[in-house]
């Protein structure tokens, strides 16, 4: 991610110029940070038109699905046993890592549990989640931005059958989700216990994202460890994948989240403050967004 201190001066203007199209629409948000607005900046080189246009199809695309509506996954402990996946604990940079076990994906179970439109839904809501909540209370606990994640896809039992069409297809859908409207998220990725097949596969996967999500990706055997210990200490790190934390930590799904995003009592006034927030955002989306749409073409399409 671009720190603001390293930008360049043309940088910096188009910066100004972007947040100020953002800003003459009339309506700003809690969430709408410099950080949020300078992934989109990013994702798009610096390049004030295409940035424009990102956003307001970012804007336009909450709009049309209501992404602030309140939405409830409760098949999420089933989808667990079949798909595990989870936050867990920090980075030695404080980034919270996020792992999924692909490996053990077992899709028709899944669908047996859940449906490809709910799944698609609830990753909308992690990526809200991880935005508004998770990636903040990092922040606060390493005293300083933390805009990114870390990513560890763990491949161990993977077969031609985890890679299906219907898998493939759900992964793309979620992919063009992540880069059209969360980009930047990823700071890393190490995809480990790769088997000879995935080859194939990442052929295929690969040119669903841009060249520089790929660059942060980095695909190993068996032979892990040394690499993830070098970016995560020990008691961060579940045994499965080399560190010390054990299933009573992390639950034998993953289904166990650890990491300063965790709810404490100490903190509901927090959680209060945050549901009053979303609230208005629903309220701006469900009665002004066309408005703000077409308030944004107007200035800065």
């Amino acid at each position: 991610m671009v720190i603001f201190d390293n930008l360049t001066h043309e940088q910096r203007d188009v910066f100004q110029k972007f947040k100020n199209c953002v800003s003459a629409t009339g309506y700003t948000s809690p969430y709408f940070t410099d950080s949020y607005l300078m992934r989109f900046l990013v994702a798009r080189k610096f390049d004030l038109l295409k940035t424009n246009q990102m956003w307001s199809n970012f804007i336009n695309w909450r709009k049309e699905i209501n992404v602030d509506a309140p939405f409830h996954y409760e098949e999420l402990p089933e989808v667990k046993k079949y798909f595990p996946h989870a936050y867990f604990k920090t980075d030695k940079q404080g980034r919270p890592i996020y792992i999924e076990r692909v490996g053990q994906l077992n899709y028709d179970a899944f669908l047996s549990t859940t449906t490809k439109e709910r799944f698609i839904r609830y990753y909308i809501t992690l990526n809200e989640r991880l935005v508004n909540e998770i990636l903040p209370k990092c922040s606060i606990e390493s005293g300083r931005e933390i805009t990114q994640t870390f990513y560890i896809m763990d491949l161990t039992g993977m077969t031609w059958k985890t890679a299906s069409k219907g898998v493939l297809d759900l992964t793309k859908a979620l992919l063009t989700i992540g880069n059209n409207y969360y980009p930047e998220l990823m700071g890393e990725m190490w995809i480990v216990n790769a088997p000879f097949i995935f080859g194939g596969v990442w052929k295929i996967v690969q040119w669903w994202v841009d060249d520089k999500t790929r660059s942060k990706v980095h695909i190993v055997g068996s032979d892990f460890k040394k690499h993830l210990l070098a970016k995560v200490d020990p008691e961060n790190l579940p045994d499965f994948l080399g560190g010390t934390a054990t299933v009573e930590e992390y639950g034998e799904y993953l289904t166990k989240e650890q990491g300063p995003w965790v709810q404490k009592e100490e903190n509901i006034s927090v959680k209060a403050q945050k549901v009053e927030e979303n609230t208005n955002f629903t309220e701006f989306y469900e009665g002004e967004s066309h408005e703000y749409y077409s308030r944004f073409q107007e200035y800065c399409l």
